[in-house]
Parts: structure tokens; sequence; C-alpha cells
């Protein structure tokens, strides 16, 4: 596997990771075509995220994969046992950590506010758009001219 560089935490992350009782934490990941991890899977990410993290693999379900043409991004929730697939297209409010994954190494830090409400309405909405046949992860390819279409949402009136 290529060479991660150098892996910054900033301090509130730590803080999270050793909370207990364990909270659920959403994950955003930023893979930039520079990363030298960019040739991995989805899967592969996730679990080199896991640990960067050093959070056991089967603590998390990676949920959505977005690409974009110099970006690829990933959310994936870690101690969430209990996620009611059946409500997941309504929004929650989880701490969100974004590890982003650059040329020079790796950036770890506990999301802003505002951030944290993006993620957290962005999973939601993929649920949503996705329906009820559809299971995480969901793939979002926003490379080619033609926009995503979703034939089945769940509930349009959060469309």
């Amino acid at each position: 596997m290529a060479s991660l560089g150098a892996i910054t935490f900033e301090e509130p992350v730590h803080t999270l990771l050793s909370a207990r009782p364990l909270v659920p934490i959403r994950v955003a990941i930023y893979l930039r075509t520079k990363s030298p991890l960019s040739s991995l899977s989805s899967d592969q990410i996730a679990n080199q995220t896991c640990t960067v993290l050093k959070v056991a693999s089967e603590r998390s379900k990676l949920l959505s994969i977005q690409k974009w043409p110099r970006l690829t991004a990933l959310a994936l929730d870690l101690f969430h046992e209990d996620y009611n697939l059946r409500e997941a297209h309504h929004v929650v409010n989880l701490p969100v950590l974004l590890v982003d994954y650059g040329r020079p190494g790796v950036h770890v830090k506990v999301a802003s506010s505002q951030f944290r409400q993006f993620v957290n309405d962005y999973v939601a909405r993929q649920f949503n758009l996705n329906g009820w046949e559809v299971a995480p992860p969901f793939f979002r390819d926003q490379t080619g001219v033609v926009p995503p279409t979703y034939a089945n949402p769940r509930d349009t009136s959060l469309l």
C-alpha cells in the first residue's frame, strides 16, 4: 500500500473517539485524485480510514460515495450499531470527523457545525433519493454531463 505521509489529528478528534460510552460518529472522507490512495476501492478507503482512526472496521458502515473529477467523497458511520435504516431519510445530528487524504499526508479534524449539518443532511438526502429498495453504500457519479436521476424516492415531501 502507498505511504500515507504524515497523519495529523486535531486534539478534539482524540476526545471524540475516546468518549465513553461510545457515541455514533459520522466520518466524511475526502480522497483527492493526487492522493497515493486514489487507486484503492471505496471499501479499502473505508478500512484505511478505520486504521487511521484506530477503530475496528467492523464498527463502521460505509453509507455513500460521491465521485467528482478531482475528488471522491465518502461518508461512513462509526459505532452506530442501532442505526435505523427505515428512518435514515430523516436528518440526524451526529458529530462529524473530516478525514482528508491529500498529497502531503492525512489531516483529521472535527467538522465545523456548518459542515456537520451539510454532511448529515447529505446522508439523509441520499437515503431519501435512493428509495426503499436500495441499500447503502449509495454511489453518486458527478463526473459526467448528465446528473444522477432517482426513480423512487422515499418521501417526495423532503425533496
